[in-house]
């Protein structure tokens, strides 16, 4: 059920019910018919709300979820996850990077504010294995058919949303509260341009939630609005040795 179907039969609902539960005491007298179904129906009605305050704020039936809305409408849904289904990878790998010229990253991305470094298998190959960087505030991960560049995965219940055609799995986590009570908020999304794998990540106080992930939601809309990235116009280049 939808927030628009739910609202109009909210609305069916007679709000004389709801009233007369509220000022209903249970007396030593009889209860007449009316007074049964009075009762009946203000039980219906609680039951609905608190439905419908579950469903709408995604607390059941998949876990909480939000959601952002884009200009052209399309919705990215970002699951909420919790900490233990976050693992920390350790990347025991030699490479090469180099940073993108300012053409490559014109090629690359136009005009979106992105400053990276191409990542490359150590040795006389220098095969590509994809990109690392920032995207105004937001990380920007982007790696080659069968390669992770990432340091963290997160694992648990999945959603897609559909972008301009292309499927997006998104989530978030919220920090425990450090020593002055502030919390941290991570929004993240992972989606396929051509043959790349895209993760993008940004984080910032649980108060600016909402513009956090509008940014985000942005960001996302930006890069597959740009299409497949060629990633054969990088070449390895000089390069400075990055053990990790």
């Amino acid at each position: 059920m939808n927030t628009e179907k739910f609202s109009q039969a909210m609305g069916e609902i007679d709000s004389r019910y709801v009233e007369e539960a509220i000022h209903y005491r249970k007396g030593g007298g009889k209860r007449s018919v009316r007074t049964k179904w009075t009762a009946a129906a203000a039980c219906i009605a609680a039951a609905v709300v608190v439905l419908a305050a579950g469903l709408l704020s995604g607390r059941w039936f998949g876990g909480s979820r939000e959601v952002a809305v884009l200009e052209n409408g399309d919705q990215i849904v970002f699951v909420r996850k919790d900490a233990d289904e976050l693992s920390f990878l350790s990347l025991d790998m030699d490479v090469t990077t180099r940073h993108l010229t300012d053409e490559e990253t014109r090629a690359l991305f136009a005009d979106l504010p992105v400053s990276a470094d191409a990542v490359f298998s150590a040795g006389d190959g220098k095969e590509l294995l994809g990109l690392q960087g920032t995207i105004g505030d937001a990380k920007l991960v982007v790696e080659t058919a069968g390669e992770t560049l990432r340091d963290t995965i997160v694992e648990g219940e999945e959603t897609s949303s559909e972008v301009g055609g292309t499927s997006v799995t998104a989530g978030y986590l919220v920090t425990d509260p450090n020593s002055r009570g502030e919390q941290t908020v991570i929004y993240y999304a992972e989606f396929q341009l051509g043959g790349s794998t895209v993760y993008v990540e940004h984080a910032g106080a649980k108060a600016e939630s909402e513009q956090i992930k509008n940014d985000l939601a942005e960001i996302i809309q930006d890069l597959i609005g740009h299409g497949a990235l060629p990633l054969e116009l990088i070449t390895g280049g000089e390069t400075i040795t990055d053990a990790r």
